[in-house]
């Protein structure tokens, strides 16, 4: 029964509203390169979360994305996992990946 839940959870998933509201503000340089759901039941109830790989050319923009994600309805908290830097064709750029978390 858990297997079915969880398909009707991935098959309900509020796409638009959540990729609306991973759109960072102008002053931001992200770029978001995928988003992943990951469904998980919690002891006070049903939350989902996806996991964000984004791009910046700085660790500044990292943070401050991680911090809007995570004060931006429909999403209840954000934590980074992971970052790294990557060599881009012209200048380093931080690769992150962020965990972002809302209540059904």
């Amino acid at each position: 029964m858990p297997a079915v839940n969880q398909a009707i959870r991935q098959l309900n998933l509020p796409v638009q509203g959540l990729l609306q509201a991973l759109e960072p503000p102008k002053d931001l340089m992200v770029a978001v390169l995928s988003v992943d759901s990951v469904g998980q039941v919690a002891a006070s109830g049903q939350s989902s979360s996806v996991r964000i790989v984004a791009q910046t050319p700085n660790s500044a923009d990292m943070t401050r994305y991680v911090a809007f994600v995570g004060g931006r309805r429909p999403f209840t908290g954000a934590y980074l996992r992971k970052h790294e830097w990557v060599d881009a064709s012209r200048q380093k750029q931080v690769r992150f990946t962020l965990e972002a978390t809302w209540n059904e």
